[in-house]
């Protein structure tokens, strides 16, 4: 029974395809890993679809992060995910330039998989989608309140504190749209989390399920499910003032 995984290669997706491993056959792992070039196409994208305000202050979070958070953010990620281990060399581990590229169709094509899972790659297009039967991804947010990116941190911002959790989901074309098979509340840190060591909680959460949704899936007793009482949105990621606006709100709670 073949399981394969597409993945970006960072601590999370590692943590994953560890915490699975311990449980089942993974027949190819195929991280990937996006050319430089890229990068400007993207920031392009993002000025166009959002504004060049809002990709500015993203810009900026980026730097305040790198100064002033990544040290402490890792220890506290490493704190999540460190029981997981690391990945058996014995998987076969491909890179590719796209997740749509037709290298990873190839891959595909070789290793035959009856379930692939999604962790942290591009969008995943029609004709890769048409390579599997099932596609599961796991989606750091509640959907479909919280599509997108980073939704537990969202939730908090928005102080919607019962919808601070994690989401396994089956792929379809739209963005984190497809059917809901497991979800579940995350707990944070009042006094320090950043939207990094949130979304590290979230996978220590989410990888026991999606272990238990690929059983569920090879064994053909897969659950599935709409949430009609929430609101669908989709969100970007956060800017700096957005983040101090988080960090506002934890403090305030912590004084609770």
């Amino acid at each position: 029974m073949s399981v394969c995984i597409l993945a970006n290669d960072d601590p999370q997706s590692r943590a994953m395809i560890a915490g699975i491993a311990k449980d089942h056959s993974i027949s190819a792992i195929i991280f990937e890993k996006k050319p430089k070039s890229s990068m400007l196409k993207t920031l392009k994208f993002r000025i166009r679809r959002l504004g060049y305000k809002k990709v500015i202050g993203q810009l900026l979070l980026l730097v305040y992060e790198k100064m002033f958070l990544s040290k402490r953010s890792l220890s506290a990620i490493q704190d999540s995910l460190g029981s997981f281990g690391p990945i058996p060399t014995s998987i076969p581990t491909y890179t590719v330039k796209s997740v749509n590229s037709d290298r990873t169709l190839e891959l595909l094509e070789l290793h035959q998989p009856q379930i692939c899972v999604i962790t942290g790659t591009s969008i995943i297009k029609p004709v890769v989608l048409d390579k599997c039967s099932l596609f599961l991804n796991i989606h750091c947010g509640i959907t479909p309140a919280y599509r997108g990116v980073h939704g537990g941190f969202w939730a908090i911002k928005e102080q919607d504190f019962k919808n601070v959790g994690v989401t396994i989901h089956k792929v379809d074309q739209g963005i984190d749209t497809g059917d809901i098979v497991y979800q579940e509340e995350v707990s944070f840190t009042k006094k320090f989390e950043t939207h990094r060591t949130l979304a590290a909680k979230q996978y220590k959460i989410g990888i026991p399920l999606m272990s238990k949704a690929i059983d569920d899936g090879l064994n053909g007793r897969l659950p599935s499910f709409r949430r009609d009482d929430l609101e669908s949105r989709q969100w970007f990621s956060p800017t700096l003032l957005d983040y101090f606006g988080f960090r506002k709100i934890l403090s305030e709670i912590a004084l609770n």
